[in-house]
């Protein structure tokens, strides 16, 4: 089950709303987690094996590192708190990298229990008693499947001391999950439609393989951002407040402060476990080369198992270095609509190695984005597709800045009176779209389950 399907939207999201409306205090956490479990075991049963042996495990875990740290027994503390990273780290791997058939969400909710496990030994959140309490920061159905990756530390005192505050968080949850359902069904799924059409075109034209990677890049986004924006939204109804996932990332003005904007959770979890202990930047520069050069490796590695992930992590940390050691400030003094169009060359060129099957087919779709097929640049083919999908195109150009939302925000609630209103009855126009279009199409997929 995914969030964006009919049985999501119409059984289980409103039966889990009713219920943690309805139950007492304490209960509402019970319930989710077992509604988690529910959700989770939806699809594929088996799966749920997995996820419960990660809480259980890493609830055992980090009562028993606590314990050893708590008495200071320091050396034995740490050896149970790398036994643990080696034991999550495995199971993510056979099951990531050898296992035809991927557990849904694995990687996100690994990536959790880590975070669980660090934030304790690190002393920068407590230890959980309660197992149920670890199931829902680990298996929130809201983020088990697609994220974001919320550290333990930045959400443990709200799952123990679970405030419920309608008034604040229902409503904004509510416009927020619409929105990246909107994203979701209106954007991501037809451009994925577009993209499928031109890889469909065995022979193509420079210009028609440059807009499959417009296409595909603007899917990914709309795809991923709209997942995470459901997800945060959903938590947010439940009383759970998670920062941002996304904030215009095709607008950055280097590739630095584009993967500051893009997967920010991901970003985060490296940062917070991986780039700041081996050093940061608080070391010689080669020091910092490597630390760098670690990140992105294990950022390949993290979205899949195939050399073209790999490639691509070097690729983008290879760019990183030269920006921050190199070019240093001189990007700055550019314009920054060139910054962000040679930002978005850099990223969308990277793309081919996400959806590529492997690195010779990344190389063969590369050689045609620079004329390999002799074809030219254009041809009637091309104008054909480009002219079916040029409103989608330009739509999702548009709403990948700030500046449309923003200036809607300004007269719906600031400028218009009853805009208000406006807003409620615009989106219940948008919603209704989306189920005619989720009714009407066969197409619906998450990228980012794969990786």
């Amino acid at each position: 089950m995914t969030l964006s399907s009919l049985t999501f939207l119409f059984l289980f999201l409103p039966v889990a709303l009713l219920l943690y409306l309805i139950l007492p205090g304490r209960a509402k956490i019970y319930m989710l987690g077992i509604i988690s479990l529910v959700f989770y075991a939806w699809g594929n049963p088996r799966d749920i094996v997995l996820l419960l042996f990660s809480v259980v495990f890493n609830y055992a875990s980090a009562l028993e590192m606590d314990e050893l740290l708590y008495r200071r027994h320091w050396t034995l503390g740490k050896l149970s708190m790398i036994f643990t990273v080696i034991v999550n780290v495995a199971v993510l791997c056979v099951y990531k990298y050898s296992s035809a058939a991927l557990p849904v969400g694995i990687s996100f909710y690994t990536f959790s229990a880590l975070s669980y496990i660090f934030d304790v030994y690190y002393d920068k959140a407590p230890a959980e008693r309660n197992p149920v309490y670890v199931l829902v920061y680990i298996g929130l159905f809201s983020k088990v499947t697609s994220g974001p990756i919320v550290q333990y530390k930045d959400l443990y005192a709200q799952i123990r001391d679970h405030q419920v505050r309608l008034r604040e968080d229902f409503g904004p949850g509510i416009l927020l999950f619409l929105r990246g359902l909107f994203k979701k069904v209106l954007l991501a799924d037809p451009l994925g439609l577009a993209f499928a059409q031109v890889t469909a075109v065995t022979e193509k034209t420079a210009g028609l393989a440059w807009l499959g990677v417009c296409f595909y890049a603007f899917q990914l986004y709309y795809d991923f951002s709209g997942y995470s924006d459901m997800a945060i939204g959903i938590s947010r109804m439940l009383g759970f407040r998670f920062a941002d996932n996304f904030d215009y990332p095709y607008t950055s003005g280097n590739l630095a402060e584009f993967w500051r904007r893009w997967h920010i959770s991901l970003g985060a979890w490296f940062r917070e476990y991986v780039y700041i202990p081996l050093g940061g930047n608080r070391c010689s520069v080669p020091r910092q080369m490597i630390n760098l050069g670690a990140v992105w490796l294990l950022t390949g590695i993290w979205h899949g198992s195939t050399f073209n992930f790999v490639l691509w992590g070097i690729y983008h940390g290879a760019i990183i270095m030269f920006e921050r050691f190199v070019l240093k400030k001189r990007l700055d003094k550019l314009p920054k609509v060139l910054r962000a169009l040679g930002t978005d060359i850099i990223v969308f060129f990277g793309w081919v190695l996400f959806f590529s099957s492997g690195l010779g087919s990344a190389m063969r779709y590369y050689g045609q984005m620079f004329g390999s097929a002799g074809l030219g640049f254009w041809d009637a083919q091309a104008s054909f597709i480009l002219r079916q999908y040029f409103v989608l195109l330009l739509a999702g150009t548009a709403f990948a800045a700030p500046f449309l939302h923003n200036r809607y925000e300004e007269i719906m609630y600031y400028k218009q009176k009853g805009g208000f209103l406006v807003s409620a009855f615009l989106y219940l126009g948008l919603f209704a779209l989306c189920i005619a279009e989720m009714v009407s199409s066969t197409y619906s997929t998450f990228l980012y389950a794969a990786f």
